[in-house]
């Protein structure tokens, strides 16, 4: 093993080990709202700057513009015409207004070619629709509220009547063209219907004809017949039942052994049945004819003939037993045989309507299982001939009302014609000018972020570096050197180097390392005034301190002690035989020397030998309590790694919105490779803003609070002495 890795790994036993975060393999680059924020707040003057330029554009865009005239008025539909909508074979009437239809049509360029062919100046369509602006509110949906703006005052004095006009022409247009279209579709209906009327009227005659019915009502004046004669069968039989009773009393007066008068009954039974064949046939005749038809009164002629015979035949035969019954009383006989020739007329004429009643009901059973077909037949025809009657209405309706038509567009109220230009839009360029220059500006801004790639947050440092963050360090309202010599401005100045000196002594009590290397990417990063502030934190405490400037090329840290030209490191790397104590100088500080740079030699590169600088730290170390080294910046030093290859501790310096995230993470990458242990990240300049509880850690130290603490105290003291 080389003498450098020999050195090298005894470095790394001697590290102090300060845990990285869990998520220090994750490493966040992204933005976020706070930061969008916080990028607005420090580039500010990039926002408001084209702010202001953008607003400056809108104003002068503005007086550029010609002056507007804004006058407004209303326009009112009353609804008077019904307009016919045919639904299937019906026709109803509904509200001809539909204010969408209507905000269309006003909107429309037919419109407002017409106001122009109407208004005496004949302005351009497309003039009027971009001056005129168009609204409707919701509780009045028949009142059109319209704006107009244009240069000059009177040049659409015209317009309101215009429109009007223009609105009341074009609905007479539409009303008429509507009723024309309106009486041909209901004419085409009517024919349509008048066909179908004709078809089933062909078919209810034919129906009728195949089924025998004489008429419509044919049914109903059998079901009438029948009842008629069930009643007359009813009485019949009644009266039937009184003529066999009387006729039974007689019998029973004048005897039953009387066998002449038996005879008598039974010699006229050829005359009772032809009596009962004519009754049936008149009840047939009855039945099909009326009373009046010669078949009726001729059957009634028979009946009433072969009555008669029956009444003779009885009156000869009733002679002819003249003799026999003068015992008898001839007024019974008399009655007797009247009873016995109505009992004959009675059952004879009942016979007869039961036999034509059965037939007729059977007719009527026939007739109603075939009137349900005629009765739909019927019910379609009524429907036809009602739609035919409304179809014609309407008709007549749509003309009249067509040449009954009156204006339905009036003026609610007339415009007032402003004398003075109205500036409302001027406001609204200015608004829309400042918010497009500060989006332009906050894009810039961006963009300017993005470019420089710079580091405005420790978010993610942690997760680069693996490893910690010792501290943040405001910034800072003086220089170290003005306040150096008193006491008082000194211990303010330090006081935001406290947390940094408590870590630094925590460090040191678990793993025994007091040499400490403070290491920069790029210059101008503050390593000087830290290394000379954390000494001064520590010398105050009683603690011997030793500073070294290992910066050979630009030692800044000599040159704020006035040293640059004295003996220091260099001539020791030159010539180790030198006592160490020649090159170490005293400071005006109490516990507080440093060894300079020394100086300017032409083989800077050459002296950085390990063992020379392992042999000066091994001494230094044991000489002072801390050991605190400035070095120059790495990425343009590439040199000094060799020299802080062999710090056990070493602290990097990140300077917020100075270091960028290139330079941070190639150094990183250049440790790693060199195999050099970074113990952790100061953060140098932290602005203090409403969002610094977010972009600092838990652990930053609240210079503001230990500030107004620190001068609270300073004042007490001074007011007690």
């Amino acid at each position: 093993m080389s003498e450098h890795q020999t050195i090298v790994q005894n470095n790394k036993e001697n590290t102090p080990i300060i845990n990285s975060p869990p998520d220090a393999d994750r490493v966040h680059d992204g933005f976020n709202v706070l930061q969008y924020i916080d990028l607005i707040i420090r580039r500010w003057w990039i926002v408001l700057g084209f702010a202001a330029l953008f607003l400056i554009f809108a104003y002068y865009y503005t007086l550029m513009m010609p002056d507007m005239y804004t006058y407004t008025f209303s326009i009112v539909y009353q609804d008077k015409v019904k307009e016919n909508i045919v639904e299937g074979m019906r026709v109803s009437s509904s509200n001809s207004f539909d204010n969408s239809f209507w905000f269309n049509v006003i909107k429309s360029r037919n419109i407002a070619r017409l106001v122009s062919d109407i208004m005496d100046t004949h302005p351009n369509p497309d003039t009027m629709l971009r001056a005129m602006k168009l609204e409707q509110k919701r509780e009045t949906k028949n009142i059109y509220f319209i704006t107009l703006t244009s240069p000059d005052n009177l040049a659409f004095q015209d317009f309101p009547i215009a429109l009007v006009t223009a609105l009341n022409r074009y609905e007479r247009s539409e009303l008429v063209a509507s009723a024309d279209s309106l009486v041909l579709i209901l004419s085409n209906l009517q024919i349509a219907n008048e066909a179908q009327l004709s078809t089933i009227n062909s078919e209810i005659k034919n129906y009728m004809m195949q089924n025998s019915i004489q008429g419509v009502d044919e049914l109903a004046k059998r079901i009438q017949q029948v009842d008629i004669y069930n009643n007359e069968l009813t009485n019949s039989i009644i009266e039937l039942e009184s003529i066999r009773s009387s006729k039974a009393a007689l019998q029973n007066k004048i005897g039953d052994d009387n066998s002449e008068l038996s005879a008598l009954t039974t010699n006229i039974d050829p005359l009772k049945k032809s009596l009962q064949n004519l009754q049936m046939e008149l009840a047939e005749a009855q039945t099909k004819y009326t009373e009046l038809h010669p078949k009726v009164l001729s059957l009634k002629r028979n009946i009433k003939t072969i009555i008669g015979l029956i009444g003779n035949k009885i009156s000869t035969e009733d002679s002819s037993f003249q003799g026999s019954i003068n015992s008898m009383d001839q007024g019974l006989i008399n009655q007797l045989i009247s009873l016995h020739v109505k009992e004959i007329e009675f059952e004879t004429r009942i016979s007869s309507w039961e036999k034509t009643i059965s037939g007729m009901n059977n007719e009527i059973l026939n007739l109603q299982s075939d009137n349900e077909g005629l009765q739909t037949l019927l019910r379609k025809r009524a429907l036809l001939e009602q739609s035919n009657n409304d179809i014609q209405k309407s008709k007549l309706t749509t003309v009249v009302k067509t040449g009954e038509f009156a204006r339905h567009f009036h003026i609610l109220d007339m415009p007032g014609f402003p004398s003075l230009p109205s500036n409302q839009r001027t406001n609204m360029y200015l608004f829309i000018g400042m918010m497009v220059g500060l989006g332009t500006g906050f894009v810039f801004s961006l963009i300017y972020e993005l470019f420089t790639n710079r580091i405005y947050s420790t978010g993610s440092l942690e997760s680069i570096g693996r490893c910690p963050i010792m501290c943040s360090i405001p910034v800072l309202q003086s220089q170290l050197k003005s306040v150096l010599y008193d006491k008082e401005k000194r211990k303010e100045f330090l006081l935001p180097y406290t947390i940094l000196k408590v870590k630094v002594k925590v460090s040191y009590t678990e793993n025994n390392c007091n040499f400490i290397a403070l290491v920069s990417p790029a210059k101008q990063e503050g390593k000087t005034t830290t290394c000379i502030s954390l000494a001064l934190e520590l010398a105050n405490d009683g603690y011997k301190v030793l500073l070294l400037d290992s910066d050979l090329w630009s030692p800044a840290l000599s040159r704020f002690f006035a040293l640059q030209h004295h003996p220091g490191l260099s001539d020791y790397l030159n010539d180790t035989s030198i006592n160490i104590s020649s090159i170490t100088y005293p400071t005006d500080m109490e516990n507080l020397s440093i060894i300079p740079a020394g100086n300017e030699l032409d083989n800077i590169g050459n002296l950085l030998r390990p063992k020379n600088i392992k042999e000066l730290q091994d001494k230094i170390r044991g000489l002072y309590d801390w050991v605190i080294t400035d070095t120059p910046a790495l990425l343009l030093v590439p040199d000094s790694y060799e020299f802080i290859s062999f710090a056990p501790t070493i602290f990097m310096l990140v300077r917020i919105s100075q270091t960028t995230y290139v330079d941070f993470k190639e150094m990183i990458v250049h440790l790693r490779m060199a195999r050099i242990h970074l113990s952790g990240i100061i953060i140098n300049s932290m602005k203090t803003s409403v969002l610094s509880r977010y972009y600092q850690p838990e652990y930053t130290f609240r210079y503001d609070y230990y500030k107004k603490n620190y001068k609270t105290k300073l004042f007490s003291k001074r007011k007690q002495s």
